[in-house]
């Protein structure tokens, strides 16, 4: 099985045109981390207000996921 080192070249080759087409249109680094925190702010408030159910733990999957992302795409952001 692949480990997280040989997974990650691969998963940021795939997110670097997106980084790119990012610091093209002006978007910083740090406004994509904003957006990260943003995001991770808005799902810990859901699950705060919310009384649970399963398609509360599968928006919080999505959320992170979604996190994660941008956190790779923050790295990369301006990398040619």
């Amino acid at each position: 099985m692949p480990t997280i080192y040989v997974l990650k070249p691969g998963f940021q080759n795939l997110l670097r045109p997106l980084a790119n087409g990012l610091a093209r249109i002006g978007v910083t680094a740090n406004q994509i981390t904003l957006a990260a925190a943003l995001l991770s702010l808005g799902a810990e408030s859901m699950i705060a207000l919310a009384r649970g159910g399963r398609m509360l733990l599968l928006a919080l999957t999505m959320v992170n996921r979604a996190r994660h992302e941008l956190r790779e795409v923050s790295a990369n952001a301006g990398v040619k």
